[in-house]
């Protein structure tokens, strides 16, 4: 049976590559969406304190874990360490798209009436507030972002630590003539992906501050996904 029009369009790699910055985007607007009106509530009407603040925090307490001195410590030049490096990158593209790209910096800047966007500057700074906590929100992510970029690679090392070990097992099964199970392998292989990005995903929507070493355990068990795939592939390639 053809395949229809749309199973060719749903299931085409060039156009899910060439689609998938459009999805990023989406994914993007719906976590500052999440995260800016989260922080609105909690800290205007139940009167919590700053998210950044906290965020902060514990991005300083990572770098005090012996585990990650390597990374965080300061070093030489007192280069800051690859979260730090990162949050840093994240926020100065947040902050051009935001604020430059779009003319606000400019509309705040503006003191004449001639000037561009003066009446948009001064609607503008009549709610300043909302725009500092929207500029909050956007260092919230940049700092989680780093942080997922530090332990992405202490994930990279597990997995591949999981696919060697995994490796190894189908080895030995398959000199044994083990059992082999397409059904494990094929849901260890849905499982680490889902594993991988809906914890992403939370992490970079919780409407709390959460210590980024709970990022550990996506880590884990995406590498634990990564040995099973191994363990049970195809017997003869």
């Amino acid at each position: 049976m053809a395949k229809s029009p749309t199973d060719f369009i749903t299931e085409s790699l060039i156009l899910r590559f060439l689609t998938a910055p459009l999805r990023w985007l989406r994914v993007l607007a719906f976590v500052i969406l999440i995260v800016f009106g989260s922080s609105m509530i909690l800290q205007t009407w139940f009167h919590q304190p700053s998210l950044l603040q906290q965020e902060t925090t514990m991005t300083q307490q990572l770098g005090q874990q012996s585990l990650w001195a390597e990374f965080n410590s300061q070093t030489a030049g007192d280069k800051p360490g690859i979260n730090i490096q990162a949050a840093r990158y994240a926020y100065s593209a947040f902050s051009t798209v935001f604020f430059e790209w779009s003319q606000i910096n400019r509309a705040l800047n503006s003191n004449l009436p001639g000037d561009f966007g003066y009446g948009i500057g001064q609607t503008l700074k009549t709610h300043i507030g909302y725009l500092q906590r929207f500029d909050d929100t956007l260092k919230i992510i940049a700092v989680r972002l780093g942080n997922a970029i530090l332990f992405a690679l202490f994930a990279l090392f597990l997995t591949l630590l999981g696919l060697i070990d995994g490796l190894v097992q189908r080895r030995i099964r398959q000199e044994n003539a083990g059992r082999e199970s397409a059904g494990l392998y094929h849901r260890a292989k849905y499982w680490r992906s889902g594993i991988v990005w809906s914890s992403l995903l939370v992490y970079l929507c919780l409407p709390v501050a959460v210590s980024p070493l709970w990022l550990t355990v996506p880590a884990v068990a995406a590498a634990v996904m990564t040995f099973l795939q191994a363990k049970y592939l195809k017997k003869y390639l």
